[in-house]
């Protein structure tokens, strides 16, 4: 958790990371949907997207083309709050990823870079105080950027398709980096379980949840169901709780802001 510890109202921001090993298991849709309930509930959040592909910024519709964005940090030109993209939705800004192949360069640099796993917590203090939360959204694989991200967060949601039989190992090697970082003095966050894409009707299905179960690990209560509509509103760039808000999936979303900061909550922040 940030502070920021000026003559005003002292304020504390909270660091969630989206984080799986495996790719297309939803982490951006996760990142862009959540942060879209807490900005419309007037908690100001900040997407920092740490993905190659970008894909928060593409499903915020937000143009990043020779914008400042993470690159620009490593490299020591800007300031991350230089590179935010502010308001691409209600109360949501956007740190943007940077071009693929400069952003895979930044992962190689940072093994050189002094204390690596705190780069981005480095980078972060002092610059993202007005926010309420702030979401990363970590590329696939368990590099340097998803380091940083566990490092930096409070709290970890890790999205598990179960559609896929190989879902559980993902999430175990991410288990696997946390105990890891822990062994080295790191107080990181053992991730939370987010079951999306979940239709009971498949085997798959039901034997995924049992490999899940095996695990032991928290898990919300809140499920995000298998739907066309959520593919449809990535492709056409829009967060499904703006495209079809009345949708069960979107009201999923909206369920799981309510679990991660009770209404209560927001309504006092």
């Amino acid at each position: 958790m940030l502070a920021s510890s000026g003559e005003s109202e002292r304020v504390m921001t909270t660091v969630w990371a989206i984080a799986n090993q495996k790719g297309g298991v939803g982490k951006s849709t996760v990142a862009v949907n959540l942060a879209v309930v807490l900005g419309r509930r007037g908690l100001r959040t900040l997407v920092c997207d740490l993905d190659p592909q970008g894909n928060a910024a593409d499903m915020l519709g937000a143009s990043v083309s020779g914008r400042p964005s993470l690159c620009e940090v490593f490299e020591g030109k800007v300031a991350l709050s230089d590179t935010r993209m502010f308001e691409v939705a209600a109360g949501v800004d956007l740190v943007p990823a940077g071009d693929e192949s400069r952003l895979s360069g930044v992962e190689q640099g940072l093994v050189g870079v002094p204390a690596r796993e705190q780069w981005l917590m480095r980078m972060m203090a002092g610059q993202v105080d007005e926010y309420a939360y702030v979401i990363v959204d970590c590329p696939p694989g368990l590099g340097q950027l998803t380091t940083n991200a566990l490092v930096a967060a409070d709290r970890v949601i890790s999205p598990v398709r179960l559609t896929d039989r190989n879902a559980v190992k993902g999430v175990n090697e991410l288990v696997r980096s946390v105990l890891e970082l822990r062994e080295v003095g790191f107080e990181v966050s053992l991730p939370e379980v987010l079951r999306v894409a979940t239709d009971d009707r498949l085997l798959t299905v039901q034997a995924v949840r049992q490999q899940l179960a095996a695990l032991r690990l928290a898990a919300f209560v809140t499920q995000i169901p298998k739907t066309e509509a959520i593919s449809n509103a990535v492709t056409e760039g829009r967060p499904i709780v703006l495209r079809e808000p009345r949708h069960h999936a979107a009201q999923a979303f909206v369920a799981l802001a309510d679990e991660m900061v009770p209404t209560t909550l927001a309504r006092s922040a």
